[in-house]
């Protein structure tokens, strides 16, 4: 879709040319939904910050070395040092397709005995199923490539992918043990022997995002928890909360009024498009998924004896949908007269 762009300098940051990016970008995408585009002229009109989940505001706030570093260090809860931004793209052979983080860097981590490692962190900003084979293909074959040009596998550099969910899907459900179910973060691990660092193997590391959503500002107390809180709500901030003024730089990162040129609104307008339609999808598939329960419920309790008027006020279903249900699944007569 090709769309008239302007230059940096013919294009102000006000509610008044945003109110005008945002009604030419409707006008120029046919395809989305009325709710969605709703939603689109709520978030670029009437909210102060971005929602950082999305890629464009990630980025823009994460590729801010010193921003980096106070995530990094949160989420590891260690100090780091020495840390440098690296390409997102990660390396390929020839002929595959390249493969991109959402933010990349190397950091130097201390490894307990007076000396650091250097580890190199991948930043995901959404859940992928992805995320697996792929770090497993990029550990084995940085690996293989380092003992092919005579590196000893003890200067193996470990990677850490971080990965911020605010969706817990359902492949990922079912690799994690039972009493993760309430940590904030969730470690997997693939160890190899690179030697004394506490941090001795590819770790891929989940932050639930649906775990904090919910609690109040002044119940936040770890750093983590605030800045986790600051990436699942802050497109609701009117204003700062006072206990997370200490993020203040990053917090200001997300704010509407920091994009500098219209291409970048833009931008962050299709990203939230994209996502305000995956969350009508998640929804959908959601609603479909409990009818289908619903219904299975509704057969297996009618089998067992149970009620009409028990199944229908336990399910929350109407009578005529109970009636409809055990009709199709032929434990009811139906109502169509027998053809002669």
């Amino acid at each position: 879709m090709k769309r008239k762009t302007e230059s940096p300098s013919e294009w102000h940051n006000t509610l008044e040319e945003r109110k005008k990016a945002v009604k030419e970008f409707l006008e120029a995408s046919d395809n989305l939904a009325g709710r969605v585009k709703a939603a689109i002229e709520e978030e670029m009109e009437k909210k102060t910050f971005c929602d950082m989940c999305l890629d464009p505001v990630f980025k823009k706030c994460f590729t801010v070395p010193e921003n980096l570093k106070v995530l990094v260090e949160a989420v590891l809860g260690v100090k780091v040092s020495n840390l440098r931004i690296l390409p997102e793209e990660i390396s390929h052979m020839p002929g595959e397709k390249g493969s991109e983080c959402d933010v990349r860097c190397m950091v130097d981590l201390p490894d307990g005995e007076g000396t650091t490692q250097s580890v190199i962190i991948e930043m995901q900003n959404k859940w992928s199923s992805e995320i697996m084979p792929r770090l497993v293909y990029y550990s084995y074959r940085s690996s293989t490539e380092k003992i092919r040009k005579g590196v000893s596998y003890t200067q193996y550099i470990p990677v850490i992918t971080i990965c911020i969910t605010r969706e817990i899907p359902g492949e990922y459900e079912e690799m994690k043990k039972d009493d993760w179910s309430r940590d904030l973060v969730d470690d997997i691990r693939m160890r190899v022997p690179s030697g004394k660092s506490v941090f001795n193997g590819t770790v891929i590391k989940i932050v639930k995002l649906p775990l904090i959503m919910e609690k109040a500002p002044d119940e936040l107390e770890s750093p983590l928890e605030k800045l986790m809180y600051i990436l699942a709500n802050i497109s609701n901030f009117a204003m700062i909360p006072e206990n997370l003024r200490e993020y203040e730089p990053i917090i200001d990162s997300a704010r509407l009024s920091k994009f500098s040129t219209k291409e970048e609104l833009i931008e962050y307008m299709e990203s939230y498009a994209m996502y305000s339609r995956e969350e009508e999808l998640i929804r959908y598939n959601r609603m479909e998924a409990k009818k289908e329960k619903a219904v299975e419920d509704a057969i297996e309790f009618y089998k067992n004896g149970v009620s009409e008027d028990i199944i229908a006020k336990s399910l929350k279903i109407t009578s005529e949908k109970l009636d409809e249900i055990l009709k199709d699944a032929g434990l009811k007569p139906s109502d169509e007269a027998p053809k002669s």
